[in-house]
């Protein structure tokens, strides 16, 4: 019985000095367990003005890159509406109806001269024969009395179908172009008629074709600015991709397609107000 008391007395102090370390294991691992959240909570305090720093720092940034988004986006519609305007421009800077009627216009000038030659030809031809019937007539009369009496009846004849045809051959032609010496103006006959014929028809073609090679010249330069308008479009296409940190190629490009912009403006300014 002793010895198995003095085995349990042996044993009772090696359990309690385990004990004892333990606790004191355990106090150290809550010391420990303690300073690194101090530490934890101390890095935290550090870092939080940093990150409110990094926060006002991207916050700026990305209010400059809504602020270009919005003007790039306001040049892209006003090139927009510069190639809408100048598209319409150009259809109505059409030269086939001008080509047309300076067609027309020749067509009735060469057709007017060769129904005035005609008639002039025509007047001067009655004019020429009721001069000569006229002439005719005068003569025989003039040499009647020289004349046998047997014949004078049938030259009487002859020379009142002269006077008749003279009077007669007078209706074809205008009488006011005579001179006063019993010519025939032409000239002043042709130049009336043609004066006449202008204010009836449109003879200039002249004018139509200047105005066909104006607009032939004007759609020329639209087409121009619409090869502009169309390279600062694909200009602002290509800004959209360029990486936000290489500012300088984006000004540079938002610069050049907003100068082509104004250029292209003013000459639509300059073509409309001439």
């Amino acid at each position: 019985m002793s010895t198995e008391h003095g085995g349990v007395a042996s044993r009772t102090p090696i359990s309690t000095d385990l004990m004892q370390r333990l606790e004191a294991h355990d106090a150290r691992l809550d010391l420990l367990i303690a300073r690194i959240e101090k530490i934890e909570r101390i890095g935290q305090r550090a870092n939080a003005p940093s990150s409110s720093v990094e926060v006002v720092e991207e916050q700026p940034e990305s209010v400059h890159e809504s602020r270009f988004g919005v003007i790039v986006s306001v040049l892209v519609l006003v090139a927009t509406l510069l190639t809408v305007c100048v598209a319409i421009f150009e259809y109505d800077a059409d030269p086939n109806p001008a080509s047309r009627r300076g067609l027309m216009a020749s067509f009735r000038r060469e057709l007017t001269s060769v129904v005035q030659v005609g008639e002039l030809n025509a007047q001067q031809r009655a004019y020429a024969d009721s001069m000569l019937n006229a002439e005719l007539a005068k003569l025989i009369r003039k040499d009647l009395p020289n004349v046998p009496e047997a014949q004078r009846g049938d030259l009487l004849a002859e020379a009142e179908q002269a006077t008749r045809a003279a009077g007669g051959g007078r209706v074809f032609f205008p009488q006011r172009y005579l001179n006063r010496d019993g010519s025939f103006d032409a000239q002043r006959q042709a130049g009336e008629s043609w004066a006449t014929a202008a204010r009836n028809n449109d003879l200039n073609a002249r004018a139509h074709f200047t105005e066909a090679d104006h607009l032939r010249d004007y759609a020329a330069d639209l087409t121009n600015l619409v090869f502009w308008l169309t390279l600062t479009l694909c200009i602002f296409e290509l800004i959209g991709n360029v990486h936000p940190q290489r500012r300088v190629i984006r000004f540079a490009s938002a610069a050049a397609a907003a100068i082509c912009v104004v250029v292209v403006a003013a000459l639509l300014g300059t073509h409309l107000a001439g």
